[in-house]
């Protein structure tokens, strides 16, 4: 490490030498920090915010300088919020006196240079009202711009101010505080960072899962790589990544997260990654299954959509496509959920416009439903009914069966009303849904060739 004197000299020091200063100047400032808190009346019952930057950061994978530069700047901006109260990112308004604002981080700014600490942490705290989405200052830096050590900050220092400014341990505080950080991710925070920030929070305290309403997608692969490249894609939608690089990691974090989807390698070193969409008997749901591998086989791929995986996908489709069948499963998982809640009061209702008919009739099939859609459109009405998420049996006017059931799935407008428990008067339907569906858009497709020609 190279440092310089008051005379512009270098000073030549022993790596093992400054370590030595940091790791003693680090204890002296938590003890300071300690102290400071118990004068102002104020005990410290949760963890240290210095100590759960540094976790963030570590679990982040920054270099030993870096997070040195990380733990110094958060032990500093502590001192001076105790003492000065300067806000947060969070506190920041258009109304917010700016000039004030930077003469206050300063101030932690200014120690550093007295103290002739042997990190440059004053970059940290000079970027610490930066927004990822560059509407920050003093610079308007944008993502990756700014210095990792002051987005990780940033962000552990706005949760202890909206958390009543401490580091909660009660696992409904952190949640409630949380949550106002996921509601401006992608603009004020890194949702890297936050995630992260998550899992230090859950593991660190020994919570468990933390709830924050943001569906969970686990990856599951031994490639690191792919992992973080998919995982970083995937923080900027509104999702939550979990990691596995094992069949048991992943069954493990299935059993405690519950995640709604499971992106996952088709092979994996100490297990069958096909078992995700089988019921584990030590507990935790069943989630949706979607495959991604190297491996072009028709044999895989038919045992995975045969034990009732969402999807199958070669790698080398490239992440672009991935992310899109990911959003479109998400979406339908949502859709799955939001019909569950509204079924619980009596049904679910919407217009075709918005979901089609062929999107209702997966959702219901794959969740296993007994349920009655009852569909109209102007003077015209019919319904569909599938039992354990089959399809048993339809109508549309005086039609009955797979006809009526075709003359339904092409309906783009009209309104549909799904009744959840409804039991069929009839059955008159065994074909699967899958194949119902395919030949009813293959229908369409010849009726509209038909009107083409017949146009031309």
């Amino acid at each position: 490490m190279r440092r310089v004197d008051a005379f512009g000299q270098t000073l030549v020091e022993e790596p093992g030498r400054v370590r030595q200063l940091l790791d003693s100047l680090i204890e002296v400032l938590d003890k300071f920090l300690k102290g400071v808190t118990l004068d102002a009346g104020r005990a410290q019952t949760g963890p240290s915010l210095p100590r759960i930057a540094r976790q963030v950061g570590q679990r982040m994978g920054l270099a030993v300088d870096a997070l040195d530069e990380l733990t110094v700047a958060a032990y500093m901006h502590q001192l001076a919020r105790d003492e000065f109260s300067i806000p947060s990112v969070v506190d920041v308004t258009p109304q917010t006196d700016k000039t004030v604002l930077l003469e206050q981080v300063r101030i932690p700014i200014h120690w550093l240079v007295h103290l002739d600490i042997p990190v440059q942490a004053d970059r940290v705290l000079a970027h610490l009202y930066e927004r990822v989405d560059g509407e920050g200052f003093p610079e308007g830096l944008t993502g990756d711009e700014i210095p990792i050590a002051a987005r990780i900050l940033s962000a552990v220092i706005a949760f202890q101010r909206v958390a009543g400014d401490r580091i909660p341990d009660d696992k409904v505080e952190i949640a409630a505080a949380f949550r106002r950080l996921v509601d401006v991710r992608g603009r004020l925070f890194d949702p890297r960072v936050l995630n992260t920030f998550l899992e230090v929070l859950e593991k660190g305290l020994l919570l468990g899962e933390i709830e924050v309403d943001l569906d969970k997608v686990l990856i599951v692969d031994p490639d690191a790589d792919f992992v973080e490249s998919l995982a970083n894609q995937l923080l900027t939608r509104q999702v939550r990544v979990l990691r596995a690089p094992t069949h048991a990691k992943a069954r493990e974090l299935i059993r405690g997260y519950q995640p709604e989807l499971v992106v996952s390698e088709v092979h994996l070193p100490d297990g069958d990654p096909l078992t995700f969409l089988t019921r584990d008997p030590a507990g935790g749901a069943v989630p949706v299954g979607m495959y991604v591998t190297s491996e072009q086989s028709q044999t895989t791929m038919g045992q995975a959509l045969e034990k009732g995986a969402e999807d199958y996908v070669l790698k080398i489709v490239g992440e672009k496509v991935l992310l899109a069948k990911v959003e479109r499963i998400l979406e339908r998982v949502a859709a799955a959920r939001s019909s569950r809640a509204r079924g619980a009061q009596g049904g679910v209702a919407g217009g075709l416009s918005e979901m089609s008919l062929s999107d209702i009739i997966q959702i219901l099939a794959t969740s296993g439903k007994t349920a009655r859609i009852g569909l109209t459109r102007g003077q015209d009405s019919g319904s569909i009914w599938l039992r354990d998420g089959n399809i048993v049996h339809a109508e549309l006017g005086d039609i009955e069966g797979e006809e009526a059931f075709y003359g339904l799935i092409p309906w783009a407008d009209g309104e549909f009303q799904i009744d959840t428990g409804a039991i069929s008067p009839l059955e008159t339907i065994d074909a699967g849904y899958e194949s119902l569906i395919l030949e009813g858009l293959r229908r369409l497709d010849e009726a509209r060739a038909d009107t083409f020609d017949e146009a031309g």
